[in-house]
Protein backbone atom coordinates (compact mmCIF):
# COMPACT_ATOMS: atom_id res chain seq x y z
CA UNK A 1 0.00 0.00 0.00
CA UNK A 2 1.20 3.52 -0.85
CA UNK A 3 0.44 6.52 1.37
CA UNK A 4 0.21 9.37 -1.13
CA UNK A 5 0.43 12.00 1.65
CA UNK A 6 3.55 10.64 3.33
CA UNK A 7 5.05 9.02 0.27
CA UNK A 8 5.58 5.76 2.14
CA UNK A 9 4.86 2.12 1.33
CA UNK A 10 3.36 -0.46 3.68
CA UNK A 11 2.97 -4.17 3.13
CA UNK A 12 -0.53 -5.45 3.94
CA UNK A 13 -0.15 -9.24 3.68
CA UNK A 14 2.79 -11.40 4.78
CA UNK A 15 2.84 -14.91 3.34
CA UNK A 16 4.19 -16.83 0.38
CA UNK A 17 0.82 -16.93 -1.39
CA UNK A 18 -0.21 -14.86 -4.39
CA UNK A 19 -2.45 -12.12 -2.94
CA UNK A 20 -3.71 -10.22 -5.99
CA UNK A 21 -6.41 -7.90 -7.42
CA UNK A 22 -6.92 -5.55 -4.41
CA UNK A 23 -10.15 -3.52 -4.18
CA UNK A 24 -10.96 -0.93 -1.50
CA UNK A 25 -14.23 -0.85 0.39
CA UNK A 26 -15.93 2.59 0.12
CA UNK A 27 -15.08 3.54 3.71
CA UNK A 28 -11.40 2.74 3.18
CA UNK A 29 -11.40 0.36 6.14
CA UNK A 30 -10.79 -2.90 4.27
CA UNK A 31 -9.16 -4.31 1.16
CA UNK A 32 -10.74 -7.20 -0.76
CA UNK A 33 -8.37 -9.46 -2.70
CA UNK A 34 -7.99 -12.88 -4.27
CA UNK A 35 -5.51 -15.38 -2.84
CA UNK A 36 -4.33 -18.97 -3.15
CA UNK A 37 -3.10 -19.05 0.45
CA UNK A 38 -5.21 -22.10 1.35
CA UNK A 39 -4.08 -24.19 -1.59
CA UNK A 40 -6.88 -23.08 -3.90
CA UNK A 41 -7.89 -19.64 -5.14
CA UNK A 42 -10.50 -17.88 -3.00
CA UNK A 43 -11.77 -14.43 -2.06
CA UNK A 44 -10.55 -12.68 1.12
CA UNK A 45 -10.50 -9.29 2.79
CA UNK A 46 -8.34 -7.68 5.44
CA UNK A 47 -8.35 -4.53 7.55
CA UNK A 48 -6.49 -1.76 5.72
CA UNK A 49 -4.50 -0.83 8.83
CA UNK A 50 -2.99 -4.32 8.84
CA UNK A 51 -4.58 -5.49 12.09
CA UNK A 52 -6.17 -8.91 12.38
CA UNK A 53 -6.03 -11.87 10.03
CA UNK A 54 -7.39 -12.01 6.50
CA UNK A 55 -10.96 -13.34 6.45
CA UNK A 56 -12.35 -15.59 3.75
CA UNK A 57 -15.38 -14.19 1.91
CA UNK A 58 -16.08 -16.95 -0.60
CA UNK A 59 -14.72 -20.32 -1.67
CA UNK A 60 -15.09 -19.35 -5.34
CA UNK A 61 -12.16 -17.81 -7.29
CA UNK A 62 -14.00 -14.54 -7.93
CA UNK A 63 -12.11 -11.66 -9.54
CA UNK A 64 -13.03 -8.61 -7.41
CA UNK A 65 -13.69 -5.29 -9.17
CA UNK A 66 -15.84 -2.93 -7.09
CA UNK A 67 -17.85 -2.66 -3.86
CA UNK A 68 -21.33 -1.16 -3.55
CA UNK A 69 -21.58 2.29 -1.89
CA UNK A 70 -23.11 0.79 1.26
CA UNK A 71 -20.15 -1.59 1.55
CA UNK A 72 -22.35 -4.68 1.63
CA UNK A 73 -21.85 -6.22 -1.82
CA UNK A 74 -18.83 -7.01 -3.98
CA UNK A 75 -19.11 -6.94 -7.77
CA UNK A 76 -16.83 -9.43 -9.48
CA UNK A 77 -16.33 -11.84 -12.34
CA UNK A 78 -16.23 -15.62 -12.20
CA UNK A 79 -15.11 -18.03 -14.90
CA UNK A 80 -17.66 -20.72 -15.72
CA UNK A 81 -16.75 -23.55 -18.14
CA UNK A 82 -20.23 -23.36 -19.70
CA UNK A 83 -20.39 -19.60 -20.28
CA UNK A 84 -16.83 -18.19 -19.88
CA UNK A 85 -16.54 -15.08 -17.64
CA UNK A 86 -19.78 -13.88 -15.97
CA UNK A 87 -20.55 -10.88 -13.78
CA UNK A 88 -21.41 -11.96 -10.22
CA UNK A 89 -21.99 -10.44 -6.80
CA UNK A 90 -20.86 -11.62 -3.37
CA UNK A 91 -22.34 -10.49 -0.05
CA UNK A 92 -19.88 -8.93 2.41
CA UNK A 93 -22.24 -9.60 5.31
CA UNK A 94 -21.08 -13.18 5.87
CA UNK A 95 -22.93 -15.13 3.16
CA UNK A 96 -20.29 -16.85 0.96
CA UNK A 97 -22.72 -17.63 -1.87
CA UNK A 98 -21.97 -16.22 -5.32
CA UNK A 99 -24.96 -14.78 -7.20
CA UNK A 100 -24.80 -14.49 -11.03
CA UNK A 101 -25.79 -11.09 -12.44
CA UNK A 102 -24.86 -10.92 -16.14
CA UNK A 103 -24.43 -14.33 -17.78
CA UNK A 104 -23.71 -15.11 -21.41
CA UNK A 105 -21.65 -17.18 -23.84
CA UNK A 106 -19.01 -14.43 -24.21
CA UNK A 107 -16.86 -12.66 -21.64
CA UNK A 108 -18.58 -10.27 -19.23
CA UNK A 109 -16.04 -8.73 -16.84
CA UNK A 110 -15.01 -5.57 -14.96
CA UNK A 111 -18.32 -4.71 -13.23
CA UNK A 112 -18.30 -1.23 -11.68
CA UNK A 113 -21.20 -0.16 -9.48
CA UNK A 114 -22.18 3.52 -9.70
CA UNK A 115 -21.84 5.94 -6.72
CA UNK A 116 -25.63 5.85 -6.22
CA UNK A 117 -25.61 2.04 -6.30
CA UNK A 118 -28.32 2.06 -8.98
CA UNK A 119 -26.30 1.35 -12.13
CA UNK A 120 -23.79 -1.29 -13.16
CA UNK A 121 -21.19 -0.73 -15.89
CA UNK A 122 -19.22 -3.64 -17.31
CA UNK A 123 -17.34 -4.88 -20.38
CA UNK A 124 -18.78 -7.52 -22.70
CA UNK A 125 -17.76 -9.06 -26.03
CA UNK A 126 -21.32 -9.80 -27.11
CA UNK A 127 -20.92 -7.64 -30.25
CA UNK A 128 -17.63 -9.29 -31.19
CA UNK A 129 -15.59 -6.39 -29.79
CA UNK A 130 -15.00 -5.50 -26.15
CA UNK A 131 -17.56 -2.75 -25.42
CA UNK A 132 -18.88 -0.96 -22.33
CA UNK A 133 -22.49 -1.54 -21.28
CA UNK A 134 -24.67 -0.22 -18.46
CA UNK A 135 -27.57 -1.97 -16.74
CA UNK A 136 -29.82 -0.95 -13.83
CA UNK A 137 -28.97 -2.52 -10.50
CA UNK A 138 -30.12 -4.70 -8.82
CA UNK A 139 -32.68 -5.48 -11.56
CA UNK A 140 -30.06 -6.00 -14.28
CA UNK A 141 -32.60 -7.40 -16.74
CA UNK A 142 -34.69 -4.21 -16.77
CA UNK A 143 -32.53 -2.48 -19.39
CA UNK A 144 -29.19 -2.34 -21.17
CA UNK A 145 -27.25 0.45 -22.91
CA UNK A 146 -24.03 0.32 -24.92
CA UNK A 147 -22.03 3.48 -24.17
CA UNK A 148 -18.79 2.81 -26.10
CA UNK A 149 -18.80 2.90 -29.90
CA UNK A 150 -15.60 1.34 -31.24
CA UNK A 151 -14.24 -0.78 -28.43
CA UNK A 152 -13.78 -0.18 -24.73
CA UNK A 153 -12.51 -1.71 -21.50
CA UNK A 154 -12.14 -0.88 -17.81
CA UNK A 155 -15.17 1.33 -17.08
CA UNK A 156 -15.05 3.73 -14.14
CA UNK A 157 -17.76 6.07 -12.81
CA UNK A 158 -17.03 9.67 -11.90
CA UNK A 159 -17.70 10.44 -8.21
CA UNK A 160 -20.67 12.65 -9.18
CA UNK A 161 -22.06 9.95 -11.51
CA UNK A 162 -22.16 12.45 -14.38
CA UNK A 163 -19.48 10.73 -16.47
CA UNK A 164 -18.41 7.20 -17.27
CA UNK A 165 -14.75 6.74 -18.13
CA UNK A 166 -13.23 3.85 -20.03
CA UNK A 167 -10.09 2.91 -21.94
CA UNK A 168 -9.61 1.91 -25.57
CA UNK A 169 -6.02 1.15 -26.49
CA UNK A 170 -3.92 4.13 -25.37
CA UNK A 171 -6.96 6.43 -25.15
CA UNK A 172 -8.87 7.44 -22.03
CA UNK A 173 -12.44 8.38 -22.95
CA UNK A 174 -15.36 9.94 -21.10
CA UNK A 175 -19.08 9.57 -21.79
CA UNK A 176 -21.43 12.17 -20.27
CA UNK A 177 -24.30 10.45 -18.46
CA UNK A 178 -27.46 11.47 -16.62
CA UNK A 179 -29.10 9.09 -14.15
CA UNK A 180 -31.74 11.28 -12.52
CA UNK A 181 -34.63 9.94 -14.60
CA UNK A 182 -33.52 6.64 -16.02
CA UNK A 183 -30.23 6.37 -17.87
CA UNK A 184 -29.12 8.76 -20.61
CA UNK A 185 -25.71 9.11 -22.21
CA UNK A 186 -23.90 11.18 -24.81
CA UNK A 187 -21.08 10.48 -27.25
CA UNK A 188 -17.62 9.40 -26.05
CA UNK A 189 -14.91 12.07 -25.90
CA UNK A 190 -11.16 11.39 -25.82
CA UNK A 191 -9.65 12.92 -22.66
CA UNK A 192 -6.00 12.00 -23.23
CA UNK A 193 -3.71 9.35 -24.68
CA UNK A 194 -0.62 7.69 -23.29
CA UNK A 195 1.40 4.53 -22.97
CA UNK A 196 -0.06 3.39 -19.65
CA UNK A 197 -0.22 -0.15 -18.35
CA UNK A 198 -3.36 -2.07 -19.18
CA UNK A 199 -4.34 -5.42 -17.70
CA UNK A 200 -7.08 -7.14 -19.75
CA UNK A 201 -8.86 -8.59 -16.72
CA UNK A 202 -7.75 -6.35 -13.86
CA UNK A 203 -8.37 -2.81 -12.69
CA UNK A 204 -5.37 -0.89 -14.04
CA UNK A 205 -6.26 2.71 -13.11
CA UNK A 206 -8.35 4.70 -10.64
CA UNK A 207 -9.85 8.15 -10.20
CA UNK A 208 -9.41 10.46 -7.20
CA UNK A 209 -12.38 11.15 -4.95
CA UNK A 210 -12.59 14.73 -6.28
CA UNK A 211 -12.96 13.42 -9.82
CA UNK A 212 -10.14 15.63 -11.09
CA UNK A 213 -7.16 13.24 -11.19
CA UNK A 214 -6.44 9.79 -12.56
CA UNK A 215 -4.01 7.32 -11.05
CA UNK A 216 -2.30 5.44 -13.88
CA UNK A 217 0.56 2.94 -14.14
CA UNK A 218 3.20 4.27 -16.52
CA UNK A 219 4.90 1.73 -18.76
CA UNK A 220 8.68 1.65 -18.31
CA UNK A 221 10.09 2.63 -21.71
CA UNK A 222 13.74 2.43 -20.62
CA UNK A 223 15.98 -0.29 -22.08
CA UNK A 224 15.93 -2.00 -18.68
CA UNK A 225 12.13 -1.92 -18.54
CA UNK A 226 11.73 -3.17 -22.07
CA UNK A 227 14.20 -5.96 -21.42
CA UNK A 228 11.96 -7.33 -18.68
CA UNK A 229 9.26 -7.95 -21.28
CA UNK A 230 11.51 -9.74 -23.77
CA UNK A 231 12.02 -13.45 -24.37
CA UNK A 232 15.45 -14.49 -25.66
CA UNK A 233 15.84 -17.77 -27.54
CA UNK A 234 19.36 -19.21 -27.63
CA UNK A 235 20.07 -21.72 -30.42
CA UNK A 236 22.76 -24.39 -30.18
CA UNK A 237 23.21 -23.64 -26.47
CA UNK A 238 24.84 -27.00 -25.70
CA UNK A 239 27.42 -26.49 -28.45
CA UNK A 240 28.29 -23.06 -27.02
CA UNK A 241 28.58 -24.53 -23.53
CA UNK A 242 30.93 -27.29 -24.71
CA UNK A 243 33.09 -24.71 -26.48
CA UNK A 244 33.63 -22.90 -23.17
CA UNK A 245 34.81 -26.03 -21.35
Amino acid sequence: MHDVTRGTFTRLTFNTAADVFPVWTPDGERVVFRSNRDGSTRLFWKAADGTGPAERLSDEPVLPFSVSPDGRTLMGALFQPETSWDVVEVSLDGDPAVKPLVVGPLNQVDPQISPSGKWLAYMSRESGLPEIYVRPYPDVDAGRWQVSTSGGRSPMWSPREDELFYRNGEQMLAVPVATGRGFEHGAPLVLFEGNYYFGPAVKSYDIASDGQRFLMIKEDASPEGLARNEIHVVLNWFEELRALQ
